[in-house]
């Protein structure tokens, strides 16, 4: 950021964080998440620091944590992945929110169909256990787990690229962590009554032939939950088959080549000066980020955890606030880094 876009954020900071030189109306403690459009005034300052462009914010706005619950009284959304409203044809049904009950087993099912702009169509699965333990959702293709590709959550783990992550399902072995961490807006979350899994995931993925989630026809899925938080067998399990009926995903899903969202490879954009770009991401300072973990919080490796970053270590500790701010980028698909925008 150049100087003058750094005091604009500064600013919106203070309205609504809390630190020592804020201006006390807000409650934000750590990790303030902004929504920036901005003018690219020099496309190579940074490259050899691992960085991107210097811009000129000419518009900033707090991207603060949503309250997303549900009648568990817990917070189901995450700041991984895509965030976006679902978009898309008015014909497209599964858009809306349906929920799902099974008397077999005390689990729901809250599911709908989203589009994102630049990644296309997404199942968004919500899984609620009333009870604790693991929670699991599976793509099968013959309604049994061997085979299948599971994601599961483990409530004691830290969230992260692999919690909820992807599992394949050998037949008579335990799951293994998929190589192929693609989900996107996960998380898992407990109380004392009820265990929540929530998810995006890729209707078509590259190597995932076999699993496909078709947004016109039937489709094989499992619900898992376990008797215990550590992962084991399941304590229940119910297999189901759900029709979907999304002509628009459909459409789309059947005419491109299977989304590519494997790590490691380069999708990092090429920027011109005088090009305005979007940008959402943490704001943290240069010193955290070349000292490696947060001045506050020394266990914490900055570009792993940005969201622990402390609004009083950020606008209040003198070698944070007069280094340079930059933009953390959500990590790529497969990677626990964030990225320096």
């Amino acid at each position: 950021l150049d100087d003058p876009s750094k005091e604009q954020i500064v600013e919106v900071i203070k309205e609504v964080g809390v630190c020592d030189t804020c201006n006390g109306g807000g409650s934000l403690v750590e990790g303030f998440k902004a929504d920036l459009t901005a003018i690219v005034v020099d496309s190579q300052r940074n490259e050899t620091a691992g960085a991107g462009p210097v811009i000129s914010v000419t518009e900033v706005m707090a991207n603060l944590p949503a309250d997303v619950g549900d009648d568990t009284g817990m917070d189901t959304g995450t700041d991984t992945g895509v965030e976006q409203e679902p978009t898309g044809s008015e014909d497209c049904a599964t858009e809306v929110p349906t929920t799902m009950t099974f008397e077999e087993v005390p689990i729901s099912l809250t599911y709908s169909l989203v589009r994102d702009e630049e990644n296309g169509w997404f199942f968004a699965g919500e899984v609620a256990y009333e009870g604790q333990g693991w929670v699991g959702f599976a793509i099968s293709q013959d309604g049994t787990m061997p085979g299948s590709i599971a994601i599961i959550g483990l409530p004691d783990d830290p969230v992260g690229t692999t919690n909820p992550g992807k599992y394949d399902m050998p037949s008579r072995t335990p799951p293994i962590l998929a190589e192929q961490q693609t989900l996107f807006n996960s998380n898992i979350e407990q109380n004392a009554t009820h265990t929540v899994l929530t998810f995006w995931k890729l209707l078509k993925e590259v190597n995932e032939a076999d699993h496909v989630i078709w947004p016109i026809g039937d489709n094989p899925f499992l619900v898992a939950a376990g008797s215990s938080n550590e992962l084991g067998y399941h304590a229940h399990r119910h297999s189901f088959t759900l029709t979907l009926g999304c002509e628009a995903a459909n459409e789309e899903t059947t005419a491109d080549e299977e989304v590519d969202v494997t790590p490691g490879v380069d999708v990092t954009p090429v920027f011109a000066v005088g090009d305005e770009i979007e940008v959402e991401g943490f704001v943290m300072d240069n010193f955290c980020i070349e000292r490696g973990t947060l001045l506050d919080a020394p266990s914490i490796v900055t570009l792993e955890q940005p969201n622990l970053h402390s609004l009083h270590c950020l606008l209040d500790v003198p070698q944070c606030v007069e280094s340079n701010f930059e933009i953390l980028l959500d990590p790529m698909p497969g990677e626990t880094m964030y990225q320096r925008g």
